[in-house]
């Protein structure tokens, strides 16, 4: 019975859950608590349009309490809105019968054969009633004359016509016509007969929610998941700080994304450890199969979703994809095996919590890094696969000299804006002439800067791909010089070359 009070307080709790509600009865009906049972079907009635298989159950539950005459009531209301519905006149004929209204009973008997010729109890019912209604016929006619002849004894030895013959309750002993299979007052089950909703509840319901199995090991599971998720965000801080020190660029897709996106993972992994396990129980109640699993299970997996995404946000740049790829596998191993649904239901299931999940998590990205990241993704993790950690160029030149650089593409545009970043970095050595870094843009001059002491940074920021850039190093009397060269994004040198002369010191 814990299954059905569970159900009991959730319809409660939700009174305008016809459908739940409608379950609930039927459930108490086939419990025996038939008053409980009446008082659910009086409100769905009350609530909904009229509905044949609740003004059926209507009727049997008052059957089941020996309250015949509204049972009556109650099929006679419902056949002036089906008038030819035969389950509903057979249900009528019998609750006739065991109220003895036999002339009744009999006329809905031959209004069923009618319907249904090849009816399997009507015929039977109906040579049963006609020799009742004989009987009591003759019996009016008899009681004018002797009064012995009104005892069902003198009736039956007056024309040899044998009453219907009568079943004994073995529990209760209450007696009960043929035709059914269940005590009328106690439901103790009869050895003959059929019930009036055998048809209805021979199959009962599974209302019994499911729950993740081993649910120790998913606590388990989970907890662990955010162990590794706090470690991952400490680890993420510290590479940044790492990476940081010196204020060179990043060399890689790697370094650069754990850079880039470090406070993006920490929003996105917080917003689908929050929004993920609702999303579950949102897309159980939108697929009506929030009464089948109980609501920890819902929060439960979509936690272990969350968590597990979150984790596998902080692999390298270039096995991403499992991010996205094993979370999905994981759902649906839930969705389809753990939670025992249907397959429509658990498909459906599925794709509600997963959209609302890859919704909020596009939501997230694009927010703080537009649509491109989205769009761009193959394409940076396909750049990041070539690519690895690229080197520092290093070379030499003597004063004066000029370096010619152009930039390509990474073949992501995202990525070719958000890391079109470079460092030229200048050390002339221990010298004691005057030199100058000149750095120019196709025709246009961007920077010209005195080099002091032993190295100079000369930082270029949103590179233009395509684009030919020149370093110009000059100085009165010629020096030897190294330069280095930082650049995540791809770039040909095309050498070294004598520059113009040297411009006047400012």
């Amino acid at each position: 019975m814990t299954d059905v009070w569970e159900l009991a307080a959730y319809v409660e709790a939700h009174p305008d859950n016809h459908e739940q509600r409608w379950r609930l009865a039927k459930k108490l009906y086939t419990t025996w608590e038939y008053r409980l049972a009446l008082e659910h079907l009086l409100l769905l009635k009350n609530d909904v349009e009229p509905r044949e298989h609740v003004m059926r159950y209507i009727a049997a539950t008052y059957y089941r309490l020996g309250r015949h005459d509204e049972s009556i009531k109650a099929l006679q209301e419902a056949l002036t809105v089906w008038p030819k519905n035969a389950k509903m006149i057979e249900q009528l004929a019998r609750t006739q019968t065991e109220a003895e209204q036999h002339d009744a009973a009999l006329k809905n008997w031959k209004v069923l054969r009618t319907l249904e010729p090849t009816h399997p109890f009507a015929a039977q019912a109906i040579a049963r009633l006609q020799k009742i209604v004989d009987c009591q016929a003759q019996e009016k006619a008899k009681a004018l004359q002797t009064t012995s002849s009104a005892a069902p004894g003198g009736a039956e030895s007056a024309n040899g016509a044998a009453p219907p013959k009568e079943v004994n309750c073995p529990k209760c002993g209450e007696k009960n016509t043929p035709e059914f299979r269940h005590c009328w007052k106690c439901n103790a089950p009869l050895t003959r007969g059929r019930d009036i909703l055998d048809e209805e509840i021979t199959k009962p319901e599974r209302i019994v929610p499911a729950r993740l199995p081993y649910p120790m090991g998913v606590g388990i599971l989970i907890a662990a998941l955010f162990a590794l998720a706090v470690y991952c965000t400490m680890r993420g801080f510290a590479q940044v700080r790492e990476s940081g020190l010196g204020d060179t660029l990043p060399l890689s897709v790697d370094d650069f994304m754990t850079r880039s996106l470090l406070w993006t993972r920490i929003l996105l992994g917080g917003a689908l450890l929050v929004i993920w396990p609702f999303a579950w129980r949102l897309a159980a109640y939108l697929v009506n199969v929030e009464t089948r699993i109980f609501d920890e299970s819902l929060y439960q997996s979509g936690a272990l979703l969350a968590l597990t995404a979150y984790a596998l946000l902080w692999t390298p740049w270039a096995w991403l994809p499992a991010a996205a790829v094993v979370p999905v596998l994981l759902s649906v191993l839930i969705a389809f095996s753990a939670l025992k649904l249907k397959l429509s239901d658990a498909a459906k299931l599925w794709a509600w919590q997963l959209g609302s999940a890859v919704l909020v998590a596009a939501l997230v990205i694009v927010a703080r890094h537009g649509p491109g990241l989205l769009i761009d993704i193959p394409k940076i993790v396909s750049f990041a696969q070539k690519t690895g950690t690229r080197p520092v160029y290093e070379g030499n030149l003597n004063t004066p000299g000029q370096v010619r650089v152009q930039w390509n593409s990474s073949g992501s545009h995202w990525l070719d804006r958000a890391a079109g970043s470079i460092q030229f970095i200048l050390e002339p050595g221990p010298h004691e002439r005057l030199i100058f870094l000149e750095t120019i843009q196709g025709d246009a001059p961007l920077t010209y800067s005195p080099v002091s002491g032993d190295s100079h940074t000369d930082r270029v920021d949103h590179i233009q791909i395509g684009v030919p850039y020149r370093f110009d190093v000059r100085s009165d009397d010629p020096v030897a010089a190294k330069f280095k060269l930082y650049s995540l994004l791809p770039f040909t040198v095309e050498g070294e070359s004598a520059a113009a002369p040297p411009k006047a010191s400012p």
